[in-house]
């Protein structure tokens, strides 16, 4: 158990630092083999597969697949999971039969070869269900007060019936990797979660880079020991486990789903525009199988959520962008070199309703070699410093978020004065020509992703997934 605050101050900083895709173990509901490609060998074995194939590991490594647990070639393999959407791996159900049952196979890339894992089936999912209508409507763009929200949740009812999960949330990322349960659906009495509010350290970066390179995670016994993976050679490279299925699972995260009363967990990645955007995760207070197919149907539904939602940013975007520009001219006039030598006086003349309609508490203007501060924002030095950032790394001329060091590390140190940023390339001027306004506090930045929440988290431990 978690004790006091230092205890817990402790353990997340060693979560942090935990090389979770190097673990070395396995969960034990399923069985691994790591084959090289120069040779095709088996370089690493989980240790139970005296217990599942009646062969200790030793007689896998050093030799080639065993053909009984392969229907296809190496090659045809490698080439599927080559080949297989970003994140997931190839799957084959039902590739072997072991003690009478099923079993699925999910083949993953690696630098040196192939992670073969093996779990258990089940029967296949329908091709064709009541909810793949629902589906389709994800990647239809949302519009319309409250559409997004209604498609968060929408994320969640079809999930929850593909699953079957009492608990399913929809969490949404900040800019500043705290995150928000901005959809729930229970099909259980369990408690709910929805609204909740989590800092950026209860999912640790090396925990979200997982979640971008791997797009699902499945637990099925949070109570299990896990099982070791042993390699040909004492002293080589630890196996890479990032890409797999059934990686061990961080002590710390364990003792999350404890705290819950979770069993089995299943996660989803939700990708957009190349960032996690957030995920889908999923709660169950008993042993819940999940088998692969159905998991892959689960990734798919997420990532067409994940298409309609980007053509919604793409077209609020743009027209977020237009208002602002319209606002602007409306306010001050053209801007532009004819215009130079009035902009400033304009500015200043004008500053509070300026700075109210950006919503910011500071703002910087550019124009060739001039720099105009108005209000208590930046010093001259750091907002050229913004400023070049900005020219270099926005070639369409505008930016906006409510993190910047995000973006920016070197803001980190400005972060009572530029916490948030909105950058407009002044048309059609020099290269420099530009305002940047600035918001003092996160809280106050109009381009927040979403409000601070007023609930607190109930358990002091690791984020909703890992």
């Amino acid at each position: 158990m978690v004790g006091d605050g230092s205890s817990l101050d402790q353990a997340l900083r060693s979560c942090e630092s935990e090389l979770l895709h190097l673990s070395g173990q396995i969960q034990p509901h399923g069985f691994l083999l790591a084959v090289r490609d120069s040779d095709e060998i088996v370089t690493h074995v989980s240790r139970n597969t005296a217990s599942v194939l009646g062969e200790p590991p030793e007689a896998f490594l050093g030799r080639p697949v065993p053909t009984t647990l392969l229907w296809q070639s190496l090659a045809d393999l490698r080439a599927a999971a080559t080949e297989a959407l970003s994140g997931l791996p190839a799957l084959f159900p039902n590739v072997t039969s072991i003690g009478g049952k099923p079993w699925d196979l999910a083949v993953s890339r690696t630098a040196e070869g192939c992670l073969l894992e093996f779990e258990p089936g089940g029967p296949a999912p329908p091709s064709v269900t009541p909810w793949m209508n629902e589906s389709l409507r994800l990647l239809r763009v949302p519009s319309g007060p409250g559409q997004p929200d209604a498609n968060f949740r929408r994320l969640a009812e079809i999930v929850s019936h593909l699953t079957g999960f009492g608990r399913v949330l929809v969490y949404r990322f900040d800019d500043d990797w705290s995150g928000e349960v901005v959809a729930e659906v229970l099909a259980l009495p369990l408690d709910s979660y929805l609204g909740l509010r989590f800092p950026s350290g209860d999912i640790p970066a090396n925990a979200r880079a997982l979640y971008s390179r791997t797009r699902q995670r499945f637990i099925f016994d949070a109570e299990a020991a896990p099982v070791d993976v042993i390699g040909l050679e004492a002293n080589q490279t630890p196996l890479d486990q990032g890409p797999g299925t059934l990686r061990s699972v961080s002590p710390l995260h364990l003792q999350y789903l404890h705290n819950m009363k979770v069993r089995s967990s299943f996660s989803a990645s939700v990708i957009v525009k190349g960032k996690l955007w957030g995920m889908v995760a999923c709660h169950h207070p008993a042993l819940l199988p999940l088998p692969l197919p159905v998991r892959d149907q689960v990734a798919r539904v997420v990532r067409d959520f994940a298409v309609g939602y980007l053509a919604f940013v793409a077209g609020e975007h743009l027209r977020f962008v237009d208002g602002i520009d319209r606002a602007i001219v409306a306010l001050l006039g053209p801007l532009g070199p004819t215009a130079q030598e009035s902009v400033i006086d304009r500015l200043h003349n004008r500053a509070p309703d300026f700075l109210r309609l950006v919503g910011a508490d500071s703002a910087a203007v550019m124009l060739g070699d001039r720099v105009e501060l108005i209000g208590d924002g930046p010093t001259a030095a750091e907002a050229i410093e913004i400023d070049r950032w900005f020219v270099a790394t926005n070639p369409r001329g505008f930016v906006s978020t409510a993190c910047l060091s995000s973006l920016f590390p070197a803001a980190s140190e400005m972060q009572d004065c530029a916490s948030g940023l909105i950058g407009l390339r002044v048309p059609p001027g020099k290269a420099r020509d530009s305002i940047c306004a600035c918001c003092g506090s996160a809280a106050n930045c109009p381009v927040k992703s979403a409000g601070p929440g007023t609930r607190s988290r109930p358990h002091p431990t690791t984020g909703p997934g890992r």
